[in-house]
């Protein structure tokens, strides 16, 4: 489905307006060049529709959660890590702590 960004820390989805989380803000990290096409991830957290504003989809795989230390775990946003076929290390989100961090966003 279509997603129209509102310019206002929303989007429209499905003829619903719902929140918008840009990750970028999240993670602290530096805004890419701008560009006008955006990635939005639409998840359903505690009965309700969240749109998640991410730099793009890399690729999708079926994979198994590792945990972290929690010596190692930089915070509460993370609550994994995978090892890729290709022997790459990927930390995995922990979309509660994501929503949450993010609803400070929208007060």
């Amino acid at each position: 489905s279509s997603v129209k960004d509102t310019n206002d820390g929303s989007v429209e989805y499905k003829g619903k307006t719902i929140p918008l989380i840009k990750l970028k803000n999240i993670l602290q990290v530096s805004p890419e060049a701008k560009s006008s096409m955006k990635e939005i991830i639409v998840t359903e957290f505690k009965d309700r529709e969240i749109g998640i504003e991410i730099s793009k989809i890399k690729s999708q795989h079926e994979i198994v959660v590792k945990p972290i230390a929690k010596s190692l775990k930089p915070s509460n946003i993370f609550s994994g890590a995978t090892i890729l076929g290709n022997g790459e290390v990927v930390l995995i989100l922990e979309i509660g702590t994501i929503i949450n961090e993010g609803e400070k966003q929208w007060r």
